[in-house]
C-alpha cells in the first residue's frame, strides 16, 4: 500500500483477482505488458541489470541496479511505483536503485577463487530456488552453475514440495542436496525424501547427488 493506494503485481493471477475487489485505487506493476508500470529493454550484465521503465505505455526513465533476475526487476518496479506515488523524482529513484546494496543471503557473493564465484541465498522453496537459479544463469550465461541446497527451513524439510523440488533445479548444471537438518524433529511420514528428489533429478538428465 502507498498513501491509501494498492500497488499490485500484475504477473500474479491471484493478485489480479484480489485487486479487482479492492476498496482503494490500484496501480499495477510487473513484466506483463498490460501492467501500468513495466520494464523493457532489459539487460542482464555481469555486475548490473539495466532496464527502461514504462508507465501507462509511455517511457518513464532508465534504471540500473546491482540486483539480478526477473523477480528483482519486479521488486524494483514495485519500489519505483511506491516512491513515485510519494512524490520522489525519477532521477532520485534511479540514484537510489543504482547505489542500493542487496541484503544478506539474497544472491550474496561470499567469495571468488580460481574463477569460481560462490553465492549464498536463502531460497528455501521451489519457486524461490527456480527464480534464484534463473537470475544467476541470466547474469553468467556461459558459466557452469552448481546448486548446493540444504533442506533446513520448516517448509523445505517437509514433503509438501516433494514433487516440485524435482523440477525447480532445471537451470543448474549440477545439484548437490544435503541431508535434512534435524530430521529427528519431524515424523518420518512428513519428511522430504532427499534420495527420491535425487533420483528424479537424474531421471530428468541433471547430474545430482
Amino acid at each position: 500500500p502507498s498513501r491509501g493506494k494498492l500497488i499490485a503485481c500484475w504477473d500474479d493471477d491471484a493478485v489480479r483477482e484480489l485487486s479487482s475487489k479492492a476498496f482503494c485505487p490500484v496501480e499495477s506493476f510487473g513484466l506483463a505488458p498490460e501492467a501500468q508500470w513495466t520494464a523493457r529493454s532489459v539487460e542482464f550484465l555481469e555486475k548490473t541489470t539495466r532496464f527502461e521503465v514504462v508507465r501507462n505505455a509511455a517511457p518513464w526513465g532508465h534504471f540500473e541496479t546491482s540486483l539480478a533476475g526477473s523477480f528483482n526487476i519486479k521488486n524494483c518496479l514495485a519500489a519505483i511505483a511506491c516512491a513515485s506515488d510519494l512524490g520522489v523524482s525519477a532521477g532520485s529513484i534511479a540514484q537510489g536503485l543504482r547505489t542500493f546494496k542487496n541484503v544478506k543471503r539474497r544472491l550474496e557473493i561470499r567469495g571468488e577463487a580460481r574463477g569460481v564465484t560462490v553465492f549464498d541465498d536463502f531460497a528455501h522453496h521451489p519457486t524461490a530456488i527456480h527464480e534464484t537459479l534463473s537470475a544467476v544463469k541470466a547474469r553468467y550465461p556461459g558459466s557452469r552453475l552448481w546448486a548446493v541446497f540444504e533442506p533446513r527451513s520448516a517448509t523445505s524439510r517437509r514433503n509438501v514440495f516433494q514433487k516440485e523440488f524435482a523440477t525447480c533445479f532445471d537451470k543448474a548444471d549440477r545439484v548437490v542436496l544435503c541431508s535434512l537438518f534435524a530430521p529427528e524433529k519431524l515424523d518420518a511420514s512428513v519428511r522430504l525424501d532427499v534420495a527420491q528428489v535425487v533420483q528424479e533429478l537424474r531421471a530428468r538428465g541433471i547430474v545430482a547427488c
